[in-house]
């Protein structure tokens, strides 16, 4: 699964971030597909909530498209009563945003 990270509808090959990036903390949350751990980037020392979706969850429920469509979404969201989303990376078995 692709995850686009851009704005203009063209795909994501470089990922902007990786996990072992991250300091990542305790959990936070628990949803459906994944986790939210407190994480600390380690280059610039912004805390984050980094979201670990699994992907082979997100496959069981069918639920690639809705997913995809809810992350560009958020990507695009700019209002200080809704969670920034910084960005997407991902890997073999899960999607992370960093929130």
């Amino acid at each position: 699964m692709k995850v686009n990270n851009k704005h203009d509808g063209k795909a994501e090959n470089n990922n902007k971030a990786m996990v072992n990036e991250f300091r990542v903390g305790r959990m936070i949350g628990k949803g459906k597909f994944g986790k939210v751990y407190l994480a600390e980037h380690m280059k610039t020392k912004m805390v984050v909530a980094l979201k670990k979706i699994e992907k082979k969850v997100v496959k069981e429920w069918k639920m690639e498209r809705s997913l995809i469509k809810e992350i560009k979404l958020h990507l695009t969201l700019d209002h200080p009563n809704i969670v920034k989303c910084y960005g997407v990376f991902e890997c073999e078995d899960n999607i992370y945003l960093i929130l």
